[in-house]
């Protein structure tokens, strides 16, 4: 499948509710003190043990950025008897972080040991100096510190968590008072921007964005976000769109789930995605700088703004690069035509950091831009590597069989779609995308006489399917384009007679009802459909950006009509509108079996080859 909108497509599962910790009664500081020396004495469950640390002359544990240390809040009241309270907030902050489920955390009762041991000893009273000397020892890549102070008969908390790692302030924690009288009060939280802090820097994808922030999303938002991301990437957009809202509804500051949420296909045509970017955009100042960057993009494509849209993209691309943006930013610029600087562009990614690390439709992307350069050789190559990432994956697997398809290596393509018929769906890929994808594929180049027996197997899976599993037709590359694929016309027919009366008109199936009327000999029917893909093509310039979608996607279904008619200059004319109002899929343009008659005419040629 392909991306809808280039910069369209495309957990955290505590065991408890972390954000909302027990309270802690008022006592006296006495028994606070008993009672902390009591949590000291062992490790708590669920927290990561600590041993003694190694003597000076071991060398030191690298930093591991998923591991945490809370460090004792330093006294700085000048009156030693409060001191205990400092060690009461690590060891709450400690025990909320671990209870979370977020990250390896330095048991409290060995980071006050380490905070104790000679080989601090020359870190004195200084905070940061203190914090890293705590990190070398712990092998923590973060570390909570912070202070506290009297104002008048309040204490007033501050702390901040540092990212060791990369050596930055990563989250400032919001000042808290609580009276001198009942310290505790500041306990909860403090736990709670502890745990929200730490699940911030623990998840790369939404620390990228939310750096300078005003402050952290709920706990409970920002794991209804991951939760999201995580179907994000697997493209199962629909449900990650209802985490994306339920997150926004959650926490009504949390910006990045409104603007991830307006990314999706569903959030193209939600009018609270609307709304929500409105407000966002009333208090644009209160965002952090790549935020407002990413609001004005999401903004941009809403009012069809594309030159605006590209270039904020290739700005977030820019300025993000671990993030989903450089991606995209590759796709907006192979959808424009510049295949090669596309291609530049998905290489310079590191496919193993931050959110490309679990994307798998990476790999897919990086092997049709290949496919479009003619980079066989290099895009099998690839598609062993995102094998290698992602084993069993159909995405992978796909991408491989349309490469062997392309260098005629028939023994290795037959094998990968044996693989391909025993691996799990994933997404919108499934057997039939290996199998349609091999069948273009080897007819494109050159070896028609493949399509027979890919199309047997192709027949066989989809009578394997459940009556359930086959009655579901997916957005654009569904069961019906695996049929059109294959050449299998008598069922796609049945499957279209089918689906008219049980769906909505929709430009794909109008498109291959109107090809299936020209195969045989249905002039009219075929400009029925053409009709009817018409309507669809004047909401080119609607204000709603789905609608645009759907719009350029039924001028490309009406090009494949006119090839089917043989009418190859309106052809050509519908083609070049689509692909000039966004429509990108050069790979299925070079392989669609209805333009194969066109693929020697010159406006043909230079409509699809790639833009210097």
């Amino acid at each position: 499948g392909d991306a809808v909108d280039p910069v369209a497509r495309s957990a955290l599962a505590p065991a408890q509710d972390a954000a909302s910790p027990p309270s802690t009664p008022r006592r006296r500081l006495p028994l606070i003190t008993a009672a902390l020396a009591l949590a000291l004495l062992g490790t708590a469950a669920g927290v990561r043990a600590w041993r003694q640390p190694a003597p000076a002359t071991t060398t030191a544990p690298a930093l591991h950025e998923n591991r945490v240390l809370v460090a004792e809040l330093q006294n700085q009241t000048g009156d030693s008897t409060l001191d205990v309270i400092g060690t009461m907030a690590m060891d709450f902050m400690s025990h909320g972080i671990a209870s979370a489920a977020l990250v390896e955390v330095v048991d409290p009762a060995g980071a006050v040991l380490m905070a104790r041991a000679d080989t601090l000893a020359d870190a004195g009273r200084d905070g940061g100096t203190r914090a890293r000397a705590l990190a070398v020892e712990s092998g923590a890549g973060l570390v909570i510190s912070g202070a506290f102070t009297r104002a008048g008969d309040s204490l007033l908390f501050s702390a901040h968590l540092a990212d060791m790692t990369r050596g930055i302030v990563a989250r400032t924690f919001q000042p808290v008072r609580a009276p001198l009288a009942a310290p505790t009060e500041a306990l909860a939280s403090l736990r709670r921007q502890a745990i929200e802090a730490v699940a911030e820097a623990a998840e790369p994808r939404l620390a990228q964005f939310s750096r300078g922030a005003a402050r952290a999303p709920s706990y409970a938002a920002y794991v209804e976000y991951v939760r999201g991301l995580d179907l994000y990437i697997a493209r199962d957009e629909r449900r990650a769109f209802d985490h994306f809202v339920r997150a926004a509804e959650l926490d009504t500051s949390f910006a990045l789930a409104v603007l991830t949420a307006s990314n999706t296909l569903p959030g193209f045509d939600d009018e609270r995605i609307d709304r929500w970017l409105a407000r966002l955009n009333e208090r644009r100042e209160s965002l952090p700088p790549i935020q407002r960057i990413w609001l004005d993009q999401r903004l941009a494509v809403r009012r069809n703004d594309l030159p605006e849209a590209h270039r904020l993209s290739g700005e977030l691309a820019r300025l993000s690069p671990g993030s989903m943006w450089p991606y995209f930013y590759a796709l907006v610029m192979s959808h424009r035509g510049y295949v090669r600087r596309a291609r530049d562009l998905m290489l310079d990614i590191d496919p193993d950091r931050g959110w490309m690390k679990g994307w798998y439709s990476y790999w897919a992307a990086r092997g049709m831009l290949r496919h479009s350069l003619e980079e066989y050789e290099e895009e099998l190559r690839d598609a062993e590597l995102g094998r290698e990432r992602f084993p069993g994956n159909m995405a992978t697997i796909t991408a491989k069989a349309r490469a062997l398809a392309a260098l005629g290596r028939r023994a290795e393509l037959d094998a990968t779609l044996t693989e391909a018929l025993s691996a799990p769906s994933i997404g919108t890929w499934n057997a039939g995308s290996a199998l349609g994808v091999a069948a273009l594929e080897a007819r494109a180049h050159g070896h028609a006489d493949w399509v027979p027996a890919l199309r047997a197997r192709a027949l066989g899976w989809y009578a394997s399917l459940t009556p359930e599993q086959r009655d579901y037709e997916a957005e654009s590359f569904g069961h019906s384009w695996v049929l059109y694929a294959v050449d299998a016309w008598p069922e796609l027919e049945r499957r279209l007679g089918r689906l008219e009366k049980e769906l909505p008109p929709r430009p794909e199936l109008l498109g291959y009802t109107g090809i299936v009327a020209a195969r045989r000999g249905d002039r009219a029917g075929a400009l029925r459909a053409d009709s009817a893909l018409e309507r669809i093509t004047r909401g080119i310039s609607s204000d709603r950006p789905l609608i645009r979608y759907y719009a350029r996607d039924a001028t490309y279904r009406r090009a494949q009509i006119a090839a089917a008619l043989g009418d190859r200059r309106r052809a050509v004319t519908l083609l070049r509108s689509a692909i000039v109002n966004g429509y990108g899929s050069r790979v299925y343009i070079h392989s669609d079996p209805v333009f194969e008659p066109l693929r020697n005419d010159a406006d043909f040629i230079a409509l699809v080859a790639p833009r210097e």
